[in-house]
């Protein structure tokens, strides 16, 4: 599980396989495979998007500025350490 916190809301980010994925069970959505690349994204607790094999599902109304940050955290593309150095 990672999670951020962003102002007013904390996004986290689980895997589809982790035991908290309870989407299409008890939450509302599709039901996501529980396959390790598989990733499901909250905000404030609200399911929001997922990524299921490499295809990005928005289950919410999403700020076009903001689809590119949320598809980055749903890859976990993070910064290589050369460039953290710098930040």
């Amino acid at each position: 599980m990672l999670c951020e916190h962003d102002g007013e809301n904390e996004i986290c980010t689980i895997s589809a396989s982790d035991p908290l994925n309870l989407l299409g069970i008890l939450l509302p959505g599709p039901k996501v495979a529980a396959l390790p690349g598989n990733r499901i994204l909250f905000r404030a607790g609200i399911p929001i998007a997922i990524l299921a094999g490499k295809e990005t599902k928005f289950l919410a109304q999403i700020a076009p500025e903001d689809e590119w940050a949320i598809k980055n955290q749903l890859q976990r593309k993070l910064l290589p350490p050369q460039l953290k150095a710098y930040i």
